[in-house]
Formats: C-alpha cells, sequence, structure tokens
C-alpha cells in the first residue's frame, strides 16, 4: 500500500512498467546495496535518507516486540508505559 502512495523515486520496481522513463534508474539503484550506514551529507528526502528511517523504525519495532516478551505484557502496554501513560 505505501508503494502506491510514495513518491515515484521511491517505488519499487516491481511495480514500474518496463517502458516507463525512470525505470533504469530504478534497476540501477535498487541493485547497489546501501551498506552498514548510508551516506546521509544531503538533507531532505533522500533514498539514503529512507534507508536510515526504515531501518531505524524496524530497531523500534524489534525493542518493543521483545520488550513485550520479556515483560510478558502487550506491546500496546509497552508503548503506553513508553509514552509515560499518555494513551490510558
Amino acid at each position: 500500500l505505501a508503494a502506491t502512495i510514495s513518491p515515484l523515486p521511491f517505488s519499487d520496481t516491481l511495480l514500474l512498467d518496463k517502458n516507463h522513463p525512470m525505470y533504469e534508474w530504478q534497476v540501477e539503484r535498487n541493485s547497489k546495496l546501501g551498506g552498514v550506514m548510508p551516506n546521509l551529507g544531503k538533507m531532505g528526502v533522500t533514498p539514503e535518507a529512507e534507508l536510515a528511517n526504515g531501518r531505524m523504525a524496524m530497531m523500534g519495532i524489534i525493542a518493543c516486540v521483545a520488550y513485550s516478551g520479556i515483560q510478558g505484557q502487550s506491546m500496546i502496554d509497552t508503548i503506553n508505559e513508553w509514552v509515560g501513560g499518555a494513551y490510558f
């Protein structure tokens, strides 16, 4: 769903038509690895920034799942604890 509403340069090549003008650029971009830490020298919404943001979001979800499992509580209760009881 997110790939359908994201800006074109960040969409998946599986969703692009092979005749689309940006198809070759997408295939070239997807062939390069981001590395452990992508270059974040440019400001704004760049492919590198999106890669780093996605990795940090995944780490947050993993931390939430792990903490919930260790504490034996639901993820909603864990998030509520982390935000200082703002939900309920």
